[in-house]
């Protein structure tokens, strides 16, 4: 029984503290329960699993449980070499401390250069743009009067990349063959100056209903502003379909509901394209939806994001993260430099199918086809 004054206030200032010290456990107890399910949250989130009945399957780094090679696979111990040589030569703080093999590979990738505004995965958006100088090497003109009348051209004297330039021949011999011989490629390659004057004659136009300052802005979701449109790189087109060319202009979001416009979205990626603006996509990529501008960026990564349902912006940031992926016959890599022809013949021999590419802002995409696939 607490008998004085002195008892009882100090009986008060316990009881006080005990009752602090259950109020913060409880606090805390649901503050960390909270982090750890947002943390569990984030992680469900970069750990992007492929359903069980999806016809793909990517294997990740990051996947503990499912980052599995076949003991059969010829190749496994030189996957594992290149994933050891990126880690290494990526790693700055190693600079003074590499083996004479890696600073004989970091001479060598000195020497070459090798430009991040390089391959078919490059980005090229408001973010990320080119200069005005830049001109992509191997551009071919689409012939005016092709002898199979593959591709048909709205103009003469379109370009593209001869990559692309194949791609797209495939392509509209698969679109024929299902009946659909009347696609058109209204544009190919722009330089920076055809570019610039697009985007300030639409400014122009839309300067009454908008004002200056905003119509730049409503301007840029239509037509990119110079330097941020993948036609600069030779890498995108512009299609329609015959009857539309009639029209004031015939690059319209309807071209999307046609049956060429569906055709092209369930099979462009079999040639290495891909529909480049989705209509959930703008915040990412800046441009409303055009279901007629397809971006070449070659197989399997139009595979990949087509069945993911990924925007260009969103599937390099998916490999930057993982650093690598295994997707059927290929191995993608991440890597802060490019790792020279020669690393991948000594691993791989001479008769393995591989493609560097830069990004475009801060690293390189190596992909592997194996099995000579």
């Amino acid at each position: 029984m607490i008998q004085t004054k002195g008892e009882r206030i100090f009986f008060c200032i316990f009881l006080i503290f005990l009752m602090f010290i259950i109020n913060w456990s409880t606090g805390a107890g649901n503050y960390y329960s909270t982090m750890d399910k947002k943390t569990q949250d984030l992680q469900d989130k970069k750990d992007i699993e492929i359903e069980t009945n999806s016809p793909m399957e990517i294997i990740t780094a990051s996947d503990k449980n499912k980052f599995t090679m076949n003991d059969n696979d010829d190749n496994k111990d030189a996957v594992q070499k290149i994933i050891y040589l990126i880690k290494c030569l990526s790693d700055e703080k190693k600079e003074n401390t590499l083996t004479n093999e890696l600073e004989e590979i970091r001479k060598t990738i000195r020497e070459k250069k090798a430009e991040l505004i390089s391959g078919d995965l490059i980005l090229v958006n408001k973010w990320t743009s080119l200069e005005p100088s830049y001109v992509p090497e191997d551009l071919i003109e689409i012939p005016d009067n092709d002898s199979s009348e593959t591709i048909k051209c709205s103009i003469p004297g379109l370009q593209i990349k001869k990559s692309v330039y194949e791609a797209l021949t495939n392509m509209f011999i698969s679109a024929k063959n299902a009946g659909y011989d009347d696609l058109v490629v209204i544009s190919g390659y722009r330089s920076y100056d055809l570019q610039d004057t697009l985007y300030k004659n639409e400014v122009n136009k839309l300067k009454q209903k908008y004002g200056e300052q905003n119509a730049e802005k409503k301007a840029a979701e239509v037509v990119a502003p110079p330097g941020t449109s993948e036609h600069q790189a030779g890498l995108a087109i512009d299609l329609t379909i015959s009857s539309f060319l009639q029209e004031a202009d015939p690059l319209v979001e309807e071209f999307g509901q046609t049956a060429q416009g569906k055709w092209l979205q369930e099979n462009s990626w079999k040639y290495g394209f891909i529909i480049r603006y989705l209509p959930d996509k703008k915040d990412l990529t800046g441009i409303i939806y055009e279901p007629w501008h397809l971006r070449y960026v070659g197989m399997p990564h139009s595979e990949i994001m087509y069945k993911n349902n990924w925007c260009l912006e969103e599937y390099l940031e998916f490999i930057k993260e993982k650093e690598h992926v295994q997707f059927k016959e290929y191995d993608i890599f991440y890597s802060k430099v490019p790792l020279p022809e020669e690393v991948f013949i000594k691993e791989f021999g001479d008769e393995i199918k591989y493609s560097i590419s830069g990004n475009g802002y801060d690293g390189y995409i190596i992909t592997i086809a194996k099995n000579n696939s």
